[in-house]
């Protein structure tokens, strides 16, 4: 095993090892001290909130389902659409399937196939915002 006056050297003559160098630097200094945590934090918290979205969208799906066999009030499209647009689109598929509910109605399938495309592009946006990468340079 070489130890780390020869790695040092190295280092500095060679670009890749220098590159290697500072991005290991830069993740212990973030993540290893506090930044962790944070993100760990952060991944807790967007998994409970898609979780809760979409539990509450396949609850509105089944709802207007059992609203529609009724010939009850129902769930306007709306806000149907509003929670696939905020990220519920996997529980909304699952209660489409389920429940085989607003399977054959092509402009609503069209409207929601929108949706998720729209919901896709706002989280790739703001991955590109909130990212350090490179390529996300050009945004910036």
């Amino acid at each position: 095993m070489k130890n780390r006056s020869s790695l040092a050297e190295k280092s500095s003559t060679d670009p890749v090892s220098t590159d290697v160098a500072a991005i290991t630097a830069g993740y212990r200094g973030g993540l290893l001290q506090g930044g962790k945590r944070m993100l760990s934090e952060s991944v807790w918290m967007m998994a409970v909130y898609a979780l809760a979205l979409n539990v509450l969208t396949y609850g509105l799906f089944a709802l207007d389902k059992r609203q529609a066999v009724r010939n009850a009030w129902r769930v306007p499209e709306r806000h149907l659409l509003l929670a696939v647009l905020l990220g519920g689109w996997a529980g909304a598929m699952l209660a489409m399937r389920i429940c085989r509910h607003k399977r054959k109605k092509t402009s609503f399938l069209l409207r929601f196939a929108l949706a998720l495309i729209v919901h896709l592009l706002i989280i790739m946006v703001l991955f590109l915002i909130f990212s350090d990468a490179e390529y996300a340079a050009w945004w910036k």
